[in-house]
């Protein structure tokens, strides 16, 4: 008799509504966001939008490349897959990351520190140097 009354109870809590729905959205959340270890190579889209959004990226590390050997740009894991936002980096004297700015993927226009977290599972975890940007961005041009 104790036996059939233990037999539900594990049922119960392993079909349990709220640990299906956490699951769901958990993959769900995943499955939307693009891989861990996304770089600009990785870009989907027309050859023009890749081209456009390799340059936005590329002019707006130019400034600080000569004082910054280096400088490094890293995507944003979440939206699409042709045109993510982004942040420039470089390393300072003891070796740290230092985030030199947020910018929005279409538009290349500066976005406030306080909209991204500055580290975590929405970053991916490659990046490009602008060295290794600027000889991608010339190969697509053809130069």
């Amino acid at each position: 008799m104790m036996r059939s009354a233990l037999v539900p109870s594990v049922l119960a809590v392993e079909a349990h509504p709220i640990s299906s729905s956490r699951k769901q959205i958990y993959t769900m959340n995943e499955s939307t966001m693009l891989s861990e270890n996304v770089s600009i190579a990785d870009l989907a889209g027309r050859r023009s939008d890749r081209l456009e959004y390799l340059k936005g990226v590329y002019l707006n590390m130019v400034p600080d490349q000569a004082r910054n050997p280096t400088l490094r740009v890293r995507l944003s894991r979440v939206g699409s897959g042709t045109q993510p936002a982004y942040r420039i980096e470089r390393d300072n004297n003891d070796g740290q990351t230092v985030i030199m700015g947020f910018y929005q993927g279409d538009k290349h226009k500066p976005l406030p520190k306080r909209l991204h977290d500055c580290d975590g599972p929405t970053w991916s975890n490659k990046t490009m140097s602008y060295i290794d940007l600027r000889t991608l961005h010339n190969s697509e041009i053809g130069a």
